[in-house]
């Protein structure tokens, strides 16, 4: 039945999602981004694509398991949502500060998933408490990119444009 082949969407779904970020951004924008300052405690740069792919996965393992615990009910496809929604808003972040050349923008879009990332955990949390686990990494990664937007911002604001740029 449905059951069977959900968690396989789930799993596809969300590492496309995961990648659409990627897709879309422009050599101009990488060219942009590798010609700012960055905060002297900034030494794990290399790594932070590794930390992303690491909280996915996490969450796309949370969603497994909020639907092997109550698969199909409308409580089960409410969270599927959720958690959808939140990868949407956290995969904008790269889109957002690169195509506007703004962090202060990519901030908002950081805080916006944050805050839709801790009525998610609480979503999860009332479902199946041990799959609310894995969304924990989100939690705690989520407002360290966005104080790390922050930082680039206030420390290339004359390289950055304000208010934003509009779309291209």
């Amino acid at each position: 039945g449905m059951e069977d082949w959900v968690e396989y969407v789930l799993i596809v779904v969300g590492a496309i999602i995961g990648m659409v970020p990627a897709m879309i951004i422009r050599p101009q924008d990488v060219k942009w981004y590798l010609a700012l300052d960055r905060p002297n405690w900034l030494v794990f740069e290399k790594a932070i694509p590794i930390v992303w792919m690491f909280v996915y996965a996490c969450g796309i393992v949370s969603a497994c398991l909020v639907w092997w615990n109550e698969p199909n009910t409308f409580t089960t496809w409410t969270i599927l949502i959720s958690f959808l929604l939140v990868e949407i808003v956290i995969d904008l972040f790269n889109p957002v500060t690169l195509w506007t050349r703004n962090f202060l923008a990519g901030s908002i879009v950081g805080l916006i998933g944050f805050l839709m990332g801790i009525i998610l955990t609480v979503q999860v949390l009332l479902s199946f408490a041990w799959a609310a686990l894995l969304v924990i990494p989100f939690l705690l990664w989520s407002p360290c990119g966005s104080l790390l937007a922050w930082k680039l911002y206030q420390l290339n604001k004359a390289d950055i444009a304000f208010p934003p740029n509009s779309f291209p």
